[in-house]
């Protein structure tokens, strides 16, 4: 179950600093918010692969994980 596959990782400048250069990048091509580029620059930085039923608002990860959703 994806709900039980979760890590937590600090932010620190070097997140805070990819995550504005990631917004100032895509803000205005894909409408990317400051929160999603703190997600992307984290995973960017600690190697985490990120998966997410939200790909579009991820154009800068090429390698984001999106799971099947079950329809009932």
């Amino acid at each position: 179950m994806l709900a039980s596959i979760r890590t937590l990782f600090d932010s620190d400048h070097e997140i805070a600093s990819r995550a504005g250069a990631l917004q100032r990048r895509y803000l205005r091509s894909h409408a990317v918010q400051l929160p999603d580029a703190l997600i992307a620059a984290t995973s960017q930085l600690r190697g985490a692969r990120l998966i997410t039923l939200n790909r579009k608002h991820y154009p800068m990860l090429p390698a984001v994980l999106v799971p099947s959703r079950k329809h009932a």
